[in-house]
C-alpha cells in the first residue's frame, strides 16, 4: 500500500505540473484534460475542481461549470458533511486565475 500511495502521489503531482505547463503554453484543451485526469484520480480536490470550473466559465460553458460544481458538492456533502470552500459566484471574482490569464491571452 505504501508504493501505491506514493505512485498515486507522484501521478497527481506529474498531472498538475503538466496542466500548469500545458494553460502557461495556452494549449487549454490539452490542459483542461490533464485536470480532468487529476480530478479523477483526486475527487475531493477542490482546487483542480475549481480550476476546472473557471475554464468552463471562461469558455462560455457557464452551464457546465454549475453541473461539475453541484456534483462536487454532493459529493463533499456526503462525505464530510459541509459544502466545498467556494461557490460558483467565488469564480467571478475580479482577480485572474492562471487558467484565466492562459485563456484571455489566447
Amino acid at each position: 500500500m505504501p508504493e501505491r500511495h506514493r505512485l498515486h502521489d507522484l501521478a497527481c503531482t506529474g498531472l498538475r505540473r503538466l496542466a500548469d505547463i500545458r494553460l502557461e503554453r495556452r494549449l487549454i484543451d490539452s490542459g483542461a484534460r490533464c485536470l480532468e485526469r487529476l480530478a479523477t484520480l483526486q475527487p475531493y480536490d477542490e482546487d483542480v475542481h475549481r480550476r476546472l470550473m473557471e475554464l468552463d466559465i471562461m469558455q462560455g460553458r457557464r452551464s457546465d461549470a454549475v453541473r461539475r460544481y453541484a456534483t462536487l458538492r454532493s459529493r463533499i456533502r456526503r462525505t464530510f458533511g459541509h459544502d466545498p470552500d467556494f461557490t460558483p459566484a467565488d469564480l467571478a471574482r475580479p482577480e485572474l486565475s492562471p487558467c484565466e490569464r492562459a485563456l484571455r491571452a489566447r
